[in-house]
């Protein structure tokens, strides 16, 4: 939709009297076929004025409302003697473009012809090659979120803790996901956050260990993911992991553990150190695991935290395959509550248990290997990477065909490491499309 436009309303002309006649020229006929230039025009007309204010005289007598546009007989008895280079019919006046800022897509047709080449990022001002890179978006905005626990089918009770100094106090409500007032959806962990109406997903009651709870996120394409965030409405997990696919959600690769008992829960030792040796392995950590707050808890895991060669990440192999995903899952293991789940009134208490989440981010860049600006939808609606630099496939990750000189290899700040054409490829090529031509 253009914005900061309006359509222009249609002009229209009365060429009924012999006075409005009279002064028709070439140029007004031809201004409104070209929308508004101004070329040149011869500076009288041919003899046929007469004729054209006999022809208004009649029109005249018909008494035509002003507001009419002008009818197929009289542009044949305005456009006598006129050049043959004006004698196109009349049309509204096309719509001026608006700048490109007000857009909110990149514009079409003539107004995209018009709009100033922008330069090419993936290309310095002399036109030489150098590392581009997507944008930094947020993956998970508006995808679909596979949630294995959603309350509200059939509806269910849920109670919200609050807490006043040392006293305790539950305020109870609905879920059910046939009102959608009081549905709680996976959709809400990835639509647009407002922190002034917050919109939560939320799990059954009280699916305590050894049962889990996952949210799946895929991400359409290979990412590399800078951080995994989530916002709570409830009190943060007392256990919970990150994974990763890099195949489209077949294997899962942990990469964070949070809990309050990482031996017991995962096996694993608490805020392990991290080496060169084991930078692509999942730590675990008792950090963010507290019950309190009671709701707007936030966990935030850096995928590059603490990773001794993220410095040099250009150079590292090993870290460049660690931030890589296609599919994010999160897995609720354990969770957090008072101790009086099992007291008289214990089902009130298991109403007050649940995971509920606001938000669920995935920080990163399309991978595009630094061959790209941007990642497009192909045929498929697919998403894959604009590639330049004479690279090919969904990550630029391969020459084009003829472009073999050199092995592939990943742009870095220093060197583009441009695919090159195989000048014996180039004969090949020249006389295999020789015969054709």
């Amino acid at each position: 939709m253009l914005l900061g436009s309006e359509a222009p309303g249609r002009r229209t002309k009365c060429l009924g009297s012999a006075r409005a006649s009279e002064k028709v020229s070439a140029s007004a006929l031809h201004s409104e076929n070209r929308g508004g230039e101004s070329p040149a025009v011869p500076s009288q007309l041919s003899a046929s004025t007469q004729k054209e204010a006999e022809a208004g005289d009649r029109a005249q007598s018909s008494t035509p409302n002003p507001q009419d546009p002008p009818g197929k007989e009289d542009l044949e008895t305005a456009a006598e003697g006129l050049p043959s280079a004006a004698l196109r019919p009349l049309s509204p006046r096309r719509r001026p473009c608006p700048p490109p800022q007000l857009l909110a897509a990149p514009p079409r047709g003539r107004c995209a012809a018009a709009q100033p080449a922008q330069p090419d990022p993936c290309y310095d001002e002399t036109g030489q090659p150098r590392r581009c890179i997507p944008d930094f978006v947020n993956a998970a905005f508006g995808r679909e979120v596979r949630a294995s626990s959603t309350c509200g089918r059939p509806p269910g009770r849920y109670c919200v803790l609050a807490e006043r100094g040392e006293e305790r106090s539950r305020a109870c409500h609905l879920c059910d996901a046939a009102d959608p007032k009081r549905a709680r959806p996976p959709a809400y962990l990835t639509d647009l956050n407002n922190p002034h109406n917050l919109t939560c997903w939320q799990s059954e009651a009280f699916p305590q260990h050894p049962r889990n709870v996952t949210l799946a996120l895929a991400l359409g394409k290979k990412f590399e993911v800078t951080y995994v965030s989530l916002q709570f409405c409830s009190p943060r997990p007392e256990s919970m992991a990150i994974y990763k696919s890099m195949d489209g959600g077949k294997a899962w690769v942990p990469f964070q553990f949070y809990s309050a008992q990482c031996r017991k829960m995962y096996n694993r030792p608490s805020r392990a150190p991290i080496t060169k040796q084991n930078e692509q392995e999942a730590v675990c950590t008792d950090s963010h695991t507290d019950v309190r707050p009671l709701a707007g808890g936030l966990i935030a895991f850096s995928t590059l935290d603490g990773r001794p060669s993220a410095h040099d990440f250009d150079n590292s192999p090993v870290l460049q395959d660690w931030v890589t995903a296609t599919d994010i899952k999160v897995v609720f293991s354990r969770l957090h509550t008072f101790g009086d789940e099992n007291e008289d009134d214990s089902q009130l208490a298991r109403d007050s248990y649940y995971y509920a989440v606001s938000d669920l981010q995935v920080g990163g860049r399309c991978k595009c290997n630094g061959h790209a600006s941007r990642c497009v939808r192909d045929r498929d609606d697919g998403l894959v990477c604009d590639c330049k630099h004479h690279t090919a496939g969904p990550e630029c990750d391969r020459c084009k065909p003829f472009h073999y000189d050199r092995p592939w290899q990943r742009a870095t700040a220093r060197e583009a490491n441009e695919c090159v054409a195989h000048l014996a490829s180039n004969r090949l090529q020249s006389k295999y499309f020789g015969y054709f031509h």
